[in-house]
Order: structure tokens, then sequence, then C-alpha cells
């Protein structure tokens, strides 16, 4: 299947009408239904059941990975990964900095990336061979700063892994190297203002494939250098992932390949 504009769109328009289910519950008192890692909503749950719904509908023939209720990794072809609420703590907190994601992966990576900001009323979107858009307007190709006044986002899974300390101590290193570090609370919409230019670099670990393959296709789509802490190629069984503009790329390797 080649991808084209008119597909593009139209996934894209799905996305944002997923948004304002999410926008009509935000500010609400919603029950938190506990699980494995955080908690979901209602809006979570309606959101996601209407991007299956249209999705599946767009393109027939692919798969689905989605958070809360299709969440086992597929090696098909073509799969939707949808994440339908990333920063479900801040939606809950009534903190407006979260988003809805979905990326189409074609053998396992992803070729198109579609994050809107409800919040904002901001629609990211991409896809290879088509462009890179925020709200209809062409995005360039990034070129942050030097690392010293580079903005830059992490993130870290709900859930204690093995060296978790560690990356505290990591974040503490690379901290001392750039102009400022900060945990916002979704990665894709973190991902989403780095592909658009408005932070320079981000770190994550041990996070989901939902979590970050659109936000991973945007940054690449925008120039960005795509890696694991030691510099490696990562996949959708990622573990550590380092996204940068290229100028930064390798001396932020540096400072992570020994966390």
């Amino acid at each position: 299947m080649d991808l084209t504009q008119a597909f593009l769109e139209a996934a894209a328009q799905r996305v944002r009408t997923a948004g304002q289910i999410v926008r009509n519950y935000f500010g609400e008192k919603l029950p938190q239904i506990a699980k494995l890692e955080g908690f979901v909503t209602q809006a979570d749950l309606e959101t996601e059941r209407y991007l299956i719904k249209e999705l599946r509908h767009l393109l027939p023939e692919a798969d689905i990975l989605a958070e809360e209720t299709a969440s086992n990794l597929k090696t098909a072809e073509y799969c939707w990964v949808i994440d339908p609420l990333d920063g479900t703590t801040n939606f809950s907190r009534k903190l407006p900095y979260f988003a809805v994601s979905v990326a189409l992966t074609r053998n396992c990576w992803p070729v198109l990336g579609i994050i809107y900001n409800p919040a904002l009323d901001q629609l990211f979107y991409g896809a290879q061979g088509v462009g890179l858009y925020l709200d209809g307007t062409s995005l360039p190709q990034i070129d942050g700063p030097a690392l010293n006044e580079s903005l830059v986002g992490m993130s870290f899974s709900y859930q204690t892994f093995d060296n978790y300390h560690s990356l505290w101590l990591a974040a503490e290193r690379v901290r001392l190297e750039v102009y400022s570090l900060r945990q916002f609370g979704s990665v894709a919409l973190d991902l989403a203002n780095l592909a658009a230019g408005r932070i320079d670099a981000a770190f994550f670990k041990e996070l989901h494939w939902w979590d970050v393959a659109a936000g991973l296709c945007l940054a690449e789509l925008a120039g960005a250098k795509i890696s694991c802490f030691k510099g490696g190629k990562i996949d959708q069984k990622f573990s550590s992932c380092l996204v940068a503009g290229p100028k930064i790329h390798s001396q932020l390797v540096s400072l992570l390949k020994n966390y």
C-alpha cells in the first residue's frame, strides 16, 4: 500500500474526532479503574473503542495494537498502534498536557504518526513519502541548539524495573549538561513537540510501543535521530530510547550509554 495525502488526512481527522471525546471528559471527576501500570478511565476506553472501529474501516487488512484492549505486540505487515489517552494522570488531575496517539506500522516500524493535543486543539501528523504537518502547515527539519542550550524531556515507566535508580543518576548526568530537563507526563506529546522543534531531545526507558510509535514517526520525519541509550537501533520491544536532533544525539549517547 502506498501512503497518500488523502489517507493521512482521513486518519488524522479520525484522531481529531477521538480527541474531542477526550476533551468532553476533561475536568470531570471520573472513576479510576486500577491496572498494572497506573489506571484507566472511561475517557480512555471510549476513545479507544472509537479509534479501533474507525481505523479498522479505514484499513481493514491492518492489525490492531491498543493499550487498553489489544495490548499484545503484533507482527503483521500493517498494524495500527493506538494510545487513546497518553498522560492519563495529567488528564485526571486537570493538567492540560495529554494526547491521543496513533501510528501505522509497516513491518513493525511506524510509517505514519498522528498525535492530537485536545487541550490546545493542536494536531501533529505525518507519513513517510507524504510530509510532516502541524494543523495543516508543513513543519521544517529540526535544527536545534547546542547541547548546553537544549531543552530535554524524559519519561519513566510506572513500574519499578532493574536499575531503576540508575535512570535518576542518568537524568542527573544529563541535567548538568543541558539547559533544562523536564518530565512533562506524556511522552507522546513530548515527541510531537520535539518534531515541531519545541523540545530538542527526549529519553525514556521501559515504556510501551503504543506510548512512542506515533511520536517516533513524527520525530524521524523531522530529521531526529532515534536509538537506544548505547546508540544502536530500537524496535517495538525496546528497553531504552533516545530521540534527539542530529547536532546533539551523539553527545547524549555519550552521557547515557552506561545507564
